[in-house]
């Protein structure tokens, strides 16, 4: 046996179990021992350098503050929160070298794109005394316009409700300005009277950068009677008004998140994240209405789904997709059997319209160009290429399809057929015009296949539509993409095909578009009929178009049918057949497809194929859902009706007013302008315009319930009438530090001017008084006033009851750091004075 010498290591210690509890029973709760107070031993270097971070960081918030105030709220917050998990994690110092580097780098692009949709309002309004004297309306509407206009730049940050209350406002402030043009034009005749209103409805719509379509049409004096009062009505309809505002924050909010890098490979392809989840909330709640509503024939009083009717038809993805494989591989036999030869081509727009580089980091030549504006650039590049084809007489037809780079930057593939001898004149004339703009950033060793790329269609590897397929896939709903990815970005394609849909639907891009052939809604008309007896009555014609459309689903043999790829509208076999409806409530003619007809035999009838007229109805519940809402199997309520309790109307014309209100108030504005509106719709309800009528006629008509608004002036009392407390309210604002006499005249109006981030300033009974700002949930199913905590922990325009919990306690955790922060600060301060008097140093 080995016997070790030397020493041994002891055996360790058991854990310290930790002081017991003290369980003694002191006769006294002030004889029970207490801990002790604990005395800062920090140096007085350290305490300098901790009053130095902190002024460092108290100078680096209002740094922020100043250079983001121009941003709407979303994107100042984002900057502040990048700017501030610097300032946690790497210090003060660092966070602002990262600042100084957004100010220099990304700052100025910011600024950039958003004022290319704020409107400025620094324009010059009459000095404060001759404003208050004159009392004009025109001065009265510039104030309401400077108010409206400071709220249209807020508009990015604005909840659905608040678009709402604005696009409100502008229409009553458009009919505000329509009343007192009446009064002006009245003795004008028709057409002079409604070119008056309409200039002074345009006037508003162009100050929002929203003009008509036909502004420049009335500028040439080619609009008639009829659609000059009609646009007119439209201009005054908040309807359209928050559906053109609330399209316009979308894309004012996504052109942001684009330049702040939301978009591209890094982040989310093609479009944000938000406006994902918004399109996607959008989609739920149209199936959800969809599914409560059925269409009822007006004759027999049969239903069907409003839901399997839109799934049936083009709406439906799939079914989209193949149309237009059907469609394409028409065009490829019509090309092989003519010897047409295919070339697939790609253009780019130059790199200044590119947010991001192909690789990810953002692009230092960007001019701020929207998805929408570089969409024009390339249709506008297509003009010219076909005006130029068309002096050469070449012909083509194929298939163009916009499709998104990963920073959503839209370029074009196309698929075109041509004669074999024409081919290079083709490819030489796409090339000079995608080149032609910034030629010399092509001077590298890849040439020009940036901007312009050109391929043969290898037979072996597939025909033309095979070609195209992929890209018809991909960007619909990613059909046989399940192992795919993007080759750009490297998303799966399946997750980018959504995101190219929302892309497009957001941005108002034509993803598709045929070049040369028949229309489609022929095509369509003839696959609505399935009786083949009932078609080979209408001719032999008639008869072999609806067997190629309908039961073979050719559209090669319906294109040669209709006139070949190249035929023109006016040598169509067949044409759709429309029918004016009854006119809109802005007497707008709308036609819609009844049918088709063959427009070389005008002589024969018209072919209907919509021989049912559907009107939109409420589902009705099943005797299931019935009892369930009753409680009781035993009624049957899917047919039940009942007349009124009692014989009278209950429902009010108007809103109730407070009892207690101010009935001397003669601003009676609001009131009036809804009370000529309700005129205007009762009148055009209940003296409709004779449908057979010339157009001139019903264009008096239109325009006579116009003349109905009462004129009336917008006139509204000062606060003050006393020179000397007018003199005084002026010295108290200026002191407050409102010295703008455009603001000044605003508070001496009676009006509300913004005072600090969260309150507003007003004069009542002559003096001025503060008003806090009160702001709500921006959830759909809450609406609730949102009180300090809210504000202060909770999410952009949320309550802490839909925010999300974690950002919440990462917020309050935050908070409670501050606090201790700032008491240490405290403690700091007054033991650096209480050193300092003892001499200490």
């Amino acid at each position: 046996m080995t016997t070790s010498h030397g020493r041994y290591a002891p055996t360790p210690p058991p854990p310290y179990p930790g002081k017991a509890p003290d369980t003694t029973d002191y006769p006294y709760p002030w004889n029970k021992p207490r801990e002790a107070i604990g005395v800062d031993r920090s140096s007085l270097e350290d305490i300098a350098a901790k009053a130095r971070e902190n002024e460092a960081r108290e100078k680096l918030d209002e740094s922020i503050r100043r250079a983001t105030h121009p941003l709407p709220l979303f994107m100042r917050m984002r900057i502040e929160a990048r700017i501030d998990e610097h300032c946690q994690q790497k210090g003060v110092y660092i966070a602002g070298l990262k600042f100084r580097d957004f100010v220099r780098r990304e700052l100025p692009l910011l600024n950039a794109v958003n004022n290319n949709y704020r409107i400025e309002i620094d324009k010059p309004m009459p000095p404060v005394w001759s404003w208050l004297e004159s009392g004009t309306t025109t001065a009265h509407h510039f104030a309401d316009l400077q108010g409206l206009t400071e709220r249209f730049n807020r508009l990015p940050e604005y909840t659905e409700d608040d678009i709402e209350l604005l696009a409100q406002d502008i229409a009553i402030c458009i009919r505000g300005e329509v009343a007192d043009m009446l009064n002006t034009a009245a003795d004008l005749d028709d057409m002079a009277c409604a070119r008056q209103i309409y200039a002074c409805a345009l006037r508003v719509a162009e100050h929002f950068n929203m003009p008509p379509a036909n502004a420049e049409k009335f500028r040439r004096y080619k609009l008639d009677l009829l659609d000059t009062s009609v646009t007119v009505q439209k201009m005054m309809d908040e309807k359209i008004w928050k559906r053109r505002l609330k399209r316009l924050a979308y894309r004012w909010r996504e052109h942001l998140q684009i330049t702040y890098g939301d978009v591209g490979r890094a982040a989310s392809v093609y479009c944000s994240k938000k406006q994902i989840s918004l399109w996607e909330e959008q989609r739920r709640r149209n199936r959800l209405i969809m599914s409560n509503l059925e269409l009822e024939d007006e004759d027999s009083g049969d239903r069907i789904s409003l839901a399997d009717t839109i799934d049936a038809s083009v709406a439906n993805p799939a079914l989209r997709r193949v149309e237009l494989m059907v469609r394409i591989r028409g065009f490829t036999d019509i090309a092989k059997s003519a010897g047409y030869e295919a070339r697939f081509y790609t253009i780019t727009a130059p790199s200044k319209y590119h947010a991001r580089h192909n690789y990810g980091p953002r692009n230092s030549k960007w001019n701020h160009a929207s998805p929408k504006q570089t969409q024009d650039y390339l249709n506008n590049i297509w003009k010219l290429i076909r005006a130029d084809l068309a002096r050469d007489d070449i012909q083509v037809f194929g298939l163009r399809v916009a499709e998104p780079h990963h920073d959503g930057t839209p370029h074009w593939h196309m698929m075109l057929f041509v004669r074999p001898e024409q081919v290079d004149t083709l490819t030489n004339t796409l090339e000079t015009y995608a080149i032609r703009e910034d030629r010399d950033e092509l001077n590298t060793s890849e040439g020009i296949k940036p901007r312009f790329d050109v391929k043969d269609i290898d037979e072996e590897k597939g025909d033309a539509a095979a070609y195209i397929a992929k890209y018809i896939s991909k960007n619909i709903d990613g059909y046989a993409l399940d192992n795919e990815v993007d080759d750009e970005s490297g998303k799966p394609c399946k997750l980018t095909a959504k995101h190219a849909t929302v892309w497009a639907s957001l941005w108002g891009i034509r993803q598709f578009q045929f070049v040369g052939g028949a229309p489609v809604s022929v095509w369509r008309e003839l696959r609505r009929m399935r009786d083949e007896e009932l078609a080979a009555k209408f001719g032999t014609t008639f008869a072999e178009m609806h067997q190629a459309a309908s039961v073979e689903g050719n559209w090669g043999k319906y294109i040669t049918l209709q006139g070949g790829p190249f035929v023109t509208r006016s040598n169509l076999t067949l044409r759709p057949y429309y029918e004016i409806r009854k006119a809109n409530q802005y007497g707008e003619e709308n036609p819609v497809i009844k049918g088709l007809r063959l427009q070389l035999e005008p002589e024969t009838t018209p072919i209907i194929t919509h021989v049912k007229n559907w009107k939109m109805v409420k589902k009705q519940p099943t005797p299931d859902t019935a009892a369930g809402l009753t409680g009781c199997s035993s009624f049957d309520l899917t047919v039940a009706s009942a007349t009124a309790r009692t014989r009278v109307n209950n429902c009010t014309l108007y809103k109730k007013q407070p009892t207690n209100s101010d009935k001397s108030n003669s601003n009676t504005e609001p009131i009036q302008q809804t009370i000529d509106q309700q005129i205007i719709s009762t009148l055009a309800r209940d003296q409709e315009p004779d449908q057979n009528a010339a157009p001139d006629s019903r264009s008096a008509d239109h325009l006579s319930l116009l003349r109905v608004i009462p004129p009336h002036r917008h006139e509204q009392k000062p606060v003050a009438d006393d020179k000397n407390a007018v003199l005084r309210l002026i010295t108290e604002l200026r002191t407050r530090g409102i010295d703008s006499d455009d603001e000044i005249g605003h508070v001496l109006k009676g009006r509300m001017i913004s005072y600090g981030p969260d309150a507003c300033l007003q004069v009542r009974h002559g003096s001025i008084v503060i008003i806090k700002r009160q702001r709500w949930c921006g959830h759909r199913e809450c609406r609730n006033p949102l009180n300090e905590e809210d504000l202060r922990y909770g999410d952009e325009a949320r309550c802490l009851a839909h925010s999300d919990p974690d950002r919440v306690a990462e917020r309050r955790k935050q908070q409670v750091t501050e606090q201790q922060k700032q008491q240490q600060q405290k403690r700091d301060n007054i033991l650096s004075r209480v050193n300092k008097l003892r001499g200490l140093r």
